[in-house]
């Protein structure tokens, strides 16, 4: 049986905390031994690309590396590269989003990704911490310091030191599957209900299609949500006609573009609710609705629940006490 490899890569920069780094690769491991156990055709695959040589050989190393799902950049400690890292990691890091890599940054890594204006117009993970000192440079991002970790699709942040633990157990629950993820969390003796327990499987972009231009219209969509888009502006955007561009968008998502449009959007406003600081009117608003009413129904029809009653299930699941799995008599 030919397995489906999810290639991740791992930047080694100057400072990085080892113990994330290292901690991720183990996870990885244990998630590949389970994927074995259970006959699964998926297995990770990674590379770690350090950059405590000289620029040149990890620019060489960086580039000739193949595609790359997942790119991590870890914490750090003990060193400030993470705010002056090199140009040639920020153009690199673009040139992967561009291809279709989806990039992750953990807690001070976030000031590297904030470099590449990949996070502009996105809600991004922050440590309270590090908060102004990136708006004072940064006032794009639309930073939240009280969330663990925001998967934005193509872009996943965290806040924490160690929130590296949520980020690969993400990774896991988003290529392989919310099983194997639940086994490895039993495994380590991480409670994972409340990944689990969400009121709807949450919307994953496909971004592995190989179509750059059509990639390309995605983040515009990611990052423009909020603003009126239609065929017509996102098929000039591409320098396609529009009979093209709806097709080969089909063809590489498998959603027409207002479906897309609508998928991010809804996406979007469930983590707006979760967040539990907005009201439904504010929140319609800024996911493009000028009228609730259409985002009310928009929102039931691809969640099965109401704004209000997403919102029930997501904060009852959140009082939850932890599951404890029965102990096997041996």
């Amino acid at each position: 049986m030919i397995k489906t490899i999810i290639r991740i890569g791992i930047i080694k920069y100057p400072g990085v905390l080892p113990s994330a780094y290292i901690g991720i690769l183990d996870i990885i491991r244990l998630a590949n031994q389970i994927c074995i156990e259970d006959n699964l055709n998926k297995k990770l695959e990674y590379s770690l690309f350090d950059l405590n040589t000289d620029s040149n050989t990890s620019l060489h190393n960086l580039n000739k590396s193949p595609f790359l799902h997942y790119i991590i950049l870890p914490p750090s400690i003990g060193c400030d590269y993470f705010l002056k890292p090199d140009s040639f990691l920020i153009h690199w890091l673009q040139q992967r989003h561009k291809n279709g890599s989806i990039i992750s940054a953990i807690c001070q890594s976030i000031f590297i990704l904030s470099e590449t204006q990949l996070l502009n117009n996105r809600f991004a993970a922050v440590h309270w911490k590090y908060a102004d000192d990136i708006l004072e440079k940064h006032q794009k991002i639309k930073l939240q310091t009280n969330k663990t970790l925001i998967n934005d699709g193509d872009i996943i942040t965290t806040s924490g030191i160690v929130s590296w633990v949520d980020l690969a157990l993400e990774i896991i629950a988003q290529s392989i599957s919310f099983q194997v993820m639940r086994k490895l969390g039993k495994y380590l003796i991480i409670d994972t209900s409340a990944r689990e327990e969400c009121c709807y499987e949450n919307f994953r972009p496909n971004l592995e299609h190989g179509d750059e231009v059509i990639i390309k219209a995605q983040h515009f969509v990611h990052t423009n949500f909020n603003n009126t888009l239609s065929v017509h502006h996102l098929s000039e955007l591409c320098a396609l006609t529009e009979r093209t561009f709806l097709r080969r968008f089909i063809s590489a998502t498998g959603y027409k573009p207002s479906e897309y449009i609508q998928q991010i959007r809804i996406k979007k406003a469930s983590e707006l609710i979760e967040a539990g600081i907005y009201n439904i009117e504010n929140i319609a608003s800024m996911t493009g609705y000028e009228d609730p009413a259409a985002f009310r129904k928009v929102f039931s029809r691809i969640t099965g629940f109401s704004p209000r009653q997403f919102k029930k299930c997501f904060f009852q699941n959140k009082m939850k006490k932890p599951r404890v799995d029965p102990v096997e008599n041996s």
